[in-house]
């Protein structure tokens, strides 16, 4: 039995030091790739040094983020994500992300925004990043200070003062607003009487928006999907309601106390209605928003923001007027 038992730990450490030498050789190439990423893009903005930094922690953890850095590149900071294909999408992350941009730049939606304090978050490389051994992708973002809304809202669990929920009221506003814009400046009615939106924003998830509090600028970031904006389906109020839905969901985890955070999230979807509707378009939709977000609240188990019955009809008649 000991001869068998020694055999088998040696035959164990082997197959571990095989495996651990696999990863290991795997991740050096990996390395490489992204060095050579990053030294290209530097030597095309005429720069021949930058610092490569590996970024770790939660707000860096993602479903489809594989690892993230940051570099400096003549005194500009750089967001490097590196992200996992999606073999069920035709496109890459760089080509939608790409169209995305071309899409807000024809619309003029970039420059309202820009004047509103937010801005929307696309790639800087001008081709795609592929790794051909593992079919990760590579994408260089601008570096953006501030602290994503889920993390705001976490400060405001931990301690309830005005402060902190002045700022994520703030937040939420502008959020509200800039969505507004975005619906109105990229979207249109088709033929049965639903409000498109050509560039929507998928995964609103309270950590793909980032507030800086000291600028009062609202950055949006991961707005790729496999279907935008190529083949958008997207109603306006499926659009506002997949966002109340995500931060419902992502929110309830940061406290048992229900009372407390139904109070909160009508607080801030409040604040994120006042926004939307202080534009002239999200004003004359304000009953399409009220029962969007009232959607969003309910698919996330919750029914505290109920539209009042007189609000309560139907979006294509209200959009056909």
């Amino acid at each position: 039995m000991d001869f068998i038992h020694k055999n088998t730990v040696f035959i164990l450490l082997i197959q571990f030091g095989l495996h651990f030498g696999f990863n290991a050789q795997a991740d050096d190439v990996k390395r490489q790739w992204i060095d050579k990423s990053v030294s290209d893009y530097a030597r095309s903005n005429d720069a021949d040094t930058y610092d490569l930094q590996l970024l770790q922690g939660k707000e860096f953890d993602g479903s489809s983020i594989e690892s993230a850095y940051k570099f400096n590149l003549k005194g500009s900071e750089y967001f490097i994500k590196v992200t996992k294909s999606d073999d069920n999408c035709e496109f890459s992350k760089f080509d939608i992300l790409k169209q995305m941009d071309r899409n807000a730049s024809i619309s003029g939606v970039n420059v309202v925004l820009n004047e509103l304090g937010t801005e929307i978050i696309f790639p800087l490389n001008q081709a795609e990043l592929i790794n051909p051994d593992t079919s990760e992708e590579l994408l260089i973002f601008p570096f953006k200070h501030g602290v994503t809304l889920l993390k705001l809202a976490s400060n405001y669990f931990e301690d309830s003062n005005k402060l902190n929920l002045s700022i994520l009221l703030d937040a939420y506003f502008k959020l509200g607003a800039s969505m507004s814009y975005l619906h109105w400046y990229s979207g249109g009615e088709n033929i049965n009487n639903q409000y498109l939106v050509t560039i929507p924003l998928p995964d609103r998830n309270s950590r793909n928006e980032i507030y800086d509090s000291l600028t009062k600028r609202l950055y949006i970031v991961d707005t790729d999907s496999c279907s935008t904006p190529y083949q958008t389906t997207d109603t306006l109020e499926e659009d506002i309601a997949s966002l109340i839905n995500a931060t419902t969901s992502n929110l309830a985890g940061l406290t048992d106390n229900k009372e407390k955070l139904e109070r909160f999230l009508k607080h801030i979807f409040n604040s994120f209605e006042m926004g939307y509707r202080s534009t002239d378009f999200g004003n004359t939709m304000k009953s399409v928003v009220r029962e969007a977000i009232n959607d969003g609240v309910v698919e996330a188990g919750y029914s505290f923001y109920t539209p009042s019955s007189a609000e309560n009809e139907s979006v294509a008649s209200r959009l056909s007027r």
